[in-house]
């Protein structure tokens, strides 16, 4: 069912589930559950679609939306990619991996390239994280939400002018959307062993196997918690705190995005609003954040209470793809 925690994993597990409880606010985690768990019972409709792409037809497709989006961040991109450092202003570099993954560490992004199309959105995606003018801080609740809206906002450039076909362009949307599932369940997992953990004030394989017997086969929970569990364990094992952090992070990002796009979408807002926000949010401090009119943020940060919205938003995206297969 699960790989047996060793006496040293399972002690420092219970460290780390220690740490979680004492220094987070589980009570806002206990309103988040209570919010996208249903959401859990919404499977993303998304296939892979791959299509040749060779690193200058990526970059050429980020250079057209950069420009159109804002010429500033244009000439940053481009000074970006200037192996001069005289030409490269913001001191950070560009380069490309046949790593499976993407990211920003100590001023050096690295995209993970495939000679695929789908490699334009992750350069993008980074972009956005190397315009914010502050140190890339983890330590800030919105600091995926400006990326992760780049890549809404650069499918929709890509459908407007007709450069990709609706179906490339589908499973762009579905992969964000089907990472924000995973993202949850895995939320929803490690929740279920913070909540073990805050009961029984400690954490073993007894305990953990226990909670897992006593789920309902059919249930919701025993499907989620059965499939994630294992790699659940190996995430917060290796990476500790951080990953409950990290995965919240995303999960902001996207309700955020999919809050702000069926906004865009209902002519309830304009372009010009969004970049106006985005600008602002990437060009400030981060840890100032109830300044923003976000409906996931208060006056005193982060408030889960109010984010019915923002899931309604996230089924209407999904229901979009959905519609069409």
């Amino acid at each position: 069912m699960y790989k047996y925690l060793t006496p040293i994993e399972g002690k420092q597990l219970e460290r780390i589930l220690k740490n979680v409880v004492d220094n987070c606010n589980i009570e806002q985690f206990d309103v988040l559950i209570k919010k996208i768990k249903p959401l859990l019972y919404d499977t993303v409709p998304y296939e892979e679609q791959h299509k040749y792409f060779s690193i200058d037809d990526s970059l050429n497709l980020a250079k057209k939306f950069i420009k159109d989006y804002d010429e500033q961040y244009y000439y940053e991109f481009l000074n970006t990619l200037s192996l001069n450092p005289l030409n490269n202003n913001s001191g950070i570099i560009f380069e490309f991996s046949d790593q499976p993954y993407a990211n920003i560490v100590n001023d050096l992004i690295t995209v993970n390239f495939s000679n695929d199309v789908i490699d334009s959105l992750s350069m993008v995606h980074e972009l956005f994280h190397q315009f914010s003018c502050f140190n890339y801080n983890y330590q800030s609740s919105l600091v995926e939400y400006p990326s992760i809206m780049s890549e809404f906002l650069f499918v929709d450039y890509l459908k407007n002018s007709n450069i990709l076909n609706d179906e490339i362009l589908d499973t762009f949307k579905a992969m964000r959307l089907f990472n924000f599932y995973e993202n949850i369940a895995y939320f929803y997992t490690i929740y279920q062993m913070i909540k073990l953990y805050e009961k029984n004030e400690t954490f073993n394989n007894t305990i953990l196997n226990n909670y897992i017997k006593s789920l309902d086969e059919n249930s919701l929970e025993f499907q989620v918690v059965e499939y994630f569990i294992e790699d659940s364990l190996d995430n917060i094992l290796e990476n500790r705190e951080y990953t409950v952090h990290e995965l919240l992070l995303y999960i902001i990002g996207t309700l955020l995005s999919c809050y702000t796009h069926q906004q865009l979408i209902n002519n309830e807002i304009t372009l010009d609003d969004v970049k106006l926000q985005i600008n602002n949010i990437l060009r400030t401090d981060l840890n100032n954040i109830s300044k923003y009119n976000l409906p996931i943020i208060d006056s005193r940060g982060l408030n889960f209470n109010n984010i019915d919205n923002l899931c309604k938003s996230y089924k209407k995206e999904l229901n979009s793809l959905s519609s069409k297969r």
